[in-house]
């Protein structure tokens, strides 16, 4: 309900003093509000009062100290409900001497009730002359000049003979203020130390219920002896009668001002108390709990603002004042427990032979009331807010344990404060959710989240003692010591191993440009050269091989680093994202070279450390884009799949007509071409991880290409790479032009037409460039001088028949020149012999196999030196060997013959042989294989084939 600031400490007087009947009270507080009245006036109406007895009434509250209610802050809140209940008691006419508090919570939160909506909580210390103590005691760290103090203290009992003040106290400033009393800094000038001092409001006249609840405070605490309660030194009086006791002066901060802080994000806070640090405080006042109800008292009153944390590891629960001590009568206890409150009123203490704590002299029983609750409901157990004292039992303290470690999990209360009687029946209505709910990022062990629930159940039976709570947090404390010592580990393995890693990839790149010097300079220093041209060589190919033993000695140190700090916590995310990253590096070196079980390996370590990410890297698909010119071209993909160790295109995909999209995963793909009655044209692209890929492509028509070619589209190629091939250039990708090649080698009769065409006009010239054994001498053809014409032989020297459809060999460089020049006479069309990089590019495609049909070699996939079960090879007519066909469907080009190409060196054009033939190993039959020759030098493998630009 809302009251007239005058209002309240007058009211706060007559109810605590018990001055006047409880129900006259509200009567006038529901008549106050509802009019002008204040409520004197109201009390005079009623007939509650005299004016004489008001006036004394009046005079008594003038000579307290301060013009706040000396009522408990806690306590006020009972007010409300009652207050609402008494206005419909009211207009319904009925007694309000026979209210109760139920009757008042009854009628008071009925949902469609109008006193609801006027009831109002009080807020405590919010009078400009009585600051609240949580504005004063604000402090988080050390050195600040502000102190931080509570309401907390002991002393003897009211009975007892008590020192009047001798000025042994230098009193300061006040630096805390409650509802009982206020503190003051002071100086013991006999001891010479800083203490504080409590004084309880009121003096001489303070109401009988204060003092009482101030004589509690002294007892319960002077004879709680234990390091987390902090301890009384004196009690008195002092001159002008106020009731004092001296305390240890407290410095630090609150638990709820920490809390506050971690909640604001302070670094500086949020360092110094982090989990274990905020459950270590709670153990200590866990224990500290535990020891009083040991000593059969109840706090009554357990929060975060009423725990301090000191500067040097203190842990001191404060603010005794509602506590109750076992043995004192309660106005109340008589009552029946009934609810929740039933089940712990059997157990009430636990019993450990500790000395009991004793209330002595005519203050020796508590003061709660019938109809009042105690303490804060956001803290208080289900059985504390029914209002009634004799069933609250140690466990109410428990659940008030549970709500502060709820808090320090969850960042928040379980329940926010929304005022007195919303906050009362989401406690009932046990309206929360579990702490981890509220920090999805920041993981809590289920062990302290069970602790915390089990704390805070509904019935007290459930709970576990105090004592128990605290041994249970010091075995996760424990636990989650040893868990931070093994990631303390953990961070430094890891730290160690990105170390070592980013030295393993300095190397890598070190080791890369020494290779390809030591390679340039193994070219350029002949074999005949003398030792000393070749101690350079010697000293770089010694550098790289040390170089190798490093690199291989940092990915190990890496890799053994971060498998260490994944033995110290298995779960280690950054330990696990570094190692997957490291396997996937290797993953990608394995891709590089083509090899397929280095590739496979190193997937599945990703795969066994990733948490996520590389599986969408390495399986992330991109998004293809084709546009082909002219636009009536169908577009189709289809995607290399290994099968019987050759690379095959299956599932064909239709994209669409000029313009196609598709999302592919990651591979290698052909596009294939379509225009009616015309012939396919093929691209192979390459699909990355998680890119797009946008394919512009010129279709050309068999008219365009010609008969016996083969187009091969502009785009890349990957060449070299092939540590396996001689002579193999280095990886590299190379954009190159479109261009055609023929499909099949020059055969002998194609040859055979240009020889019987030069003899025609001059044998000599002819003679010059038959196929032979050396370059000027060793014919294998021979030569009919009357009809002008040339002849292979029947036979080859093993017996096979020399058929014409067989490659020619045994030709030059400039032999094949001499047959471009002709054929380019006699077509028109612009020949040449294939560039080097248009060679290998028609070989492998786009996705850098090491053969034309994929990665893998068997002698019966191309014609070379074991395909055929004979003592001797022989060579075959083109097109025996299916398999031996690119992704462009160019044929025999691993075996067969080798083929003359040009290569540039020097700024000048030189003939390189590439390709294996008919009676070489399977060493020579990859395609990045290349030896540079002379422009005369003939072997019996060495054949060539056409190229030719388009227009």
């Amino acid at each position: 309900m809302t009251l007239r600031p005058d209002d309240k400490p007058l009211a706060a007087y007559l109810i605590e003093g018990e001055v006047l009947p409880f129900a006259a009270i509200l009567a006038a507080l529901v008549d106050a509000e509802g009019s002008e009245r204040d409520l004197s006036e109201s009390l005079l109406k009623l007939g509650a009062c005299s004016s004489e007895e008001l006036a004394v009434h009046r005079e008594q509250l003038r000579r307290r100290p301060g013009p706040g209610d000396v009522l408990d802050a806690d306590t006020w809140y009972d007010i409300a409900p009652a207050a609402g209940a008494a206005r419909a008691v009211r207009a319904g006419s009925e007694d309000l001497a026979d209210l109760t508090f139920d009757d008042a919570e009854r009628v008071a939160t009925a949902p469609d009730h109008p006193a609801l909506e006027a009831t109002r909580p009080y807020e405590p210390g919010r009078h400009p002359e009585q600051p609240d103590a949580r504005t004063v005691l604000r402090d988080l760290r050390p050195g600040s000049p502000e102190l931080k103090a509570a309401d907390a203290g002991r002393g003897p009992s009211a009975s007892s003979p008590v020192r009047v003040d001798r000025e042994r106290y230098h009193l300061g400033p006040e630096i805390g203020r409650g509802g009982m009393g206020r503190i003051l800094s002071a100086r013991d000038v006999d001891i010479g130390r800083e203490v504080a001092v409590k004084i309880l409001h009121g003096g001489e006249g303070a109401p009988e219920v204060a003092v009482r609840r101030f004589w509690t405070e002294i007892q319960a605490t002077g004879q709680l002896e234990h390091p987390s309660i902090i301890p009384v030194h004196d009690v008195g009086r002092r001159p002008n009668g106020e009731l004092f006791y001296v305390m240890k002066r407290l410095s630090g901060a609150s638990l709820d001002d920490i809390l506050e802080a971690l909640t604001a994000d302070d670094e500086e806070v949020r360092t110094e108390f982090d989990r274990p640090r905020l459950l270590t405080v709670l153990q200590q006042i866990a224990y500290a709990v535990a020891f009083a109800h040991a000593h059969g008292v109840i706090h009554r009153d357990i929060k975060p603002a009423n725990i301090m944390v000191g500067r040097y590891g203190e842990a001191i629960l404060i603010d005794w004042g509602l506590a109750k001590v076992a043995g004192a009568s309660d106005e109340g206890d008589e009552e029946a427990p009934t609810g929740p409150a039933a089940e712990a009123a059997p157990e009430a203490f636990v019993a450990d032979g500790s000395a009991r704590v004793e209330m002595v002299g005519r203050y020796s029983g508590s003061v709660t009331a019938t109809g009042t609750i105690t303490g804060t409901p956001q803290y208080m157990s289900p059985e504390a807010t029914e209002g009634r004292a004799g069933v609250v039992g140690p466990k109410a303290d428990v659940y008030g344990l549970g709500a502060v470690l709820y808090e320090i999990l969850a960042g928040k209360p379980a329940f926010e404060d929304e005022g007195f009687v919303p906050t009362v029946m989401k406690v009932r209505a046990r309206d929360f959710l579990p702490p981890s709910r509220h920090v999805p990022k920041e993981p809590i062990p289920e062990v302290l989240e069970q602790l915390c629930l089990r704390a805070m159940a509904a019935s007290p039976a459930e709970r576990p003692t105090a004592k128990a709570l605290a041994d249970e947090l010091g075995r996760i404390l424990q636990g989650a010591r040893e868990r931070e010592r093994r990631q303390r580990e953990a961070r430094a393995r890891v730290r160690e191993g990105r170390d070592a890693t980013q030295r393993w990839k300095r190397l890598k790149h070190q080791l890369q440009a020494e290779e390809s010097e030591a390679k340039r300079l193994a070219k350029a220093v002949p074999g005949h050269a003398d030792v000393s041209e070749k101690r350079p060589l010697w000293a770089l190919e010694d550098r790289v091989s040390e170089l190798k033993v490093e690199a291989v000695g940092a990915f190990e140190e890496a890799e053994a680093a971060f498998l260490r700090a994944l033995g110290e916590v298995p779960d280690d995310f950054d330990a696990r994202a570094a190692l997957a990253a490291l396997y996937f590096e290797r993953f990608v070196e394995a891709e590089h070279i083509r090899d397929r079980e280095g590739q496979r390996y190193f997937r599945r370590l990703v795969a066994r450390y990733d948490d996520g990410v590389w599986a969408k890297v390495l399986e992330g698909r991109s998004r293809l884009s084709v546009v082909v010119e002219p636009s009536d071209v169908e577009i189709s993909v289809e995607r290399y799949e290994l099968e019987a160790r050759v690379l095959i295109p299956r599932d064909e995909q239709r994209l669409g007509t000029g313009v196609g999209e598709a999302r592919l995963p990651l591979g290698s793909y052909r596009l294939v071409l379509r225009r009616p009655g015309d012939q396919i044209v093929v691209r192979p692209l390459v699909v990355g991880r998680a890119e797009a890929v946008d394919v512009p492509v010129r279709y050309r028509g068999r008219d365009e290409v010609g008969e016996g070619f083969v187009l091969v589209p502009a785009g890349p190629a990957v060449l070299g790479g092939d540590p396996v091939a001689h002579g193999a250039l280095e990886r590299h990708t190379e954009d190159l032009d479109e261009f055609a090649i023929a499909r099949f080698p020059v055969t002998c009769d194609e040859y055979l037409a240009f020889l019987d065409a030069l003899a025609q006009e001059d044998p000599e010239v002819a003679l010059r460039h038959v196929p032979r054994a050396r370059s000027k001498e060793g014919h294998w053809w021979s030569f009919d001088e009357d009809k002008r014409r040339f002849r292979y032989p029947q036979h080859s020297p093993q017996g096979q028949a020399w058929v014409g459809t067989l490659a020619v060999n045994g030709v030059s460089y400039e032999d094949a020149q001499a047959y471009i020049r002709w054929r380019t006479e006699l077509t028109g069309e612009r020949l040449r012999l294939p560039r080097e990089a248009e060679w290998e590019k028609a070989a492998r495609g786009a996705d850098g196999r090491f053969f034309p049909w994929g990665d893998h070699f068997d002698p019966t996939f191309c014609k070379m030196k074991s395909s055929r079960d004979e003592p001797y090879p022989e060579p075959e007519p083109v097109g025996s060997f299916p398999i031996d066909s690119s992704p462009y469907g160019v044929r025999d080009m691993a075996g067969g013959v080798r083929e003359l190409c040009t290569a540039r060196v020097g700024g000048g054009e030189v003939p390189v042989m590439r390709g294996g033939c008919w009676h070489d190993t399977g060493l020579f039959c990859r395609v990045a294989f290349r030896h540079l020759t002379q422009p005369d030098f003939v072997n019996s493998g060495l054949g060539f084939r056409l190229a030719k630009d388009l227009d």
